[in-house]
């Protein structure tokens, strides 16, 4: 007579293929009642393991004797960079203002412009963007991108809109050969004049 021991395999399950962020980690947990050792691929022994980098991870567990085992597939995605150009930083009413992202993501990233709140574009558009502002004041805009399912700290540029300058030399006149005539074109303090043909 012969005495047949079945061991219990348990059941190990470290979930489905997962991705996560650079810079962040996802604990896979091979705890399983009755279990008397772990072994994990690069021999560590402890029923839970931390995993920062791309990879494929096993573990086999001991139940009585009997081992039973699984395997999963990490994926880490790097965080995109959120940087992008103003350029100018300053203009006036009526003059453009060109956005564009200066970053590193991939073809799948998606990018949401937006200032003081309002909307520029979102969707797969990295720029360059022309923008317009007819007011003056000064105005934020804003970026977001978001590649693989990973976004960083949104970036903040700032715009100033300054207010258009008006001037008025005076209506059309006639002056007599060898007469003068005083020009003036008096505006708020702070203004530089270019006259046209140019004076002293």
């Amino acid at each position: 007579t012969v005495n047949v021991t079945v061991g219990a395999t348990g059941s190990l399950n470290l979930g489905n293929d997962t991705t996560i962020c650079s810079g962040n980690a996802v604990v896979l947990n091979a705890t399983t009642a009755g279990a008397t050792s772990y072994l994990w691929q690069d021999g560590s022994t402890n029923p839970t393991y931390a995993v920062t980098t791309t990879g494929t991870y096993w573990v086999q567990v001991n139940l009585s004797s009997c081992i039973t085992s699984d395997t999963i597939s990490v994926a880490v995605y790097n965080v995109p960079s959120q940087s992008f150009s103003v350029n100018p930083s300053s203009v006036c009413v009526g003059n453009p203002v060109t956005i564009a992202y200066t970053g590193g993501s991939s073809a799948l990233a998606t990018y949401n412009w937006n200032f003081n709140g309002g909307t520029i574009s979102s969707g797969s558009g990295q720029g360059p963007y022309q923008i317009l502002w007819f007011s003056a004041g000064n105005y934020n805009v804003t970026l977001d991108v978001t590649d693989n399912g990973c976004t960083a700290t949104q970036v903040t540029n700032s715009v100033t809109i300054n207010a258009g300058v008006s001037t008025n030399a005076g209506p059309d006149i006639t002056v007599c050969s060898g007469g003068s005539v005083q020009l003036g074109a008096a505006t708020t303090a702070g203004h530089t004049y270019q006259w046209n043909p140019s004076t002293d």
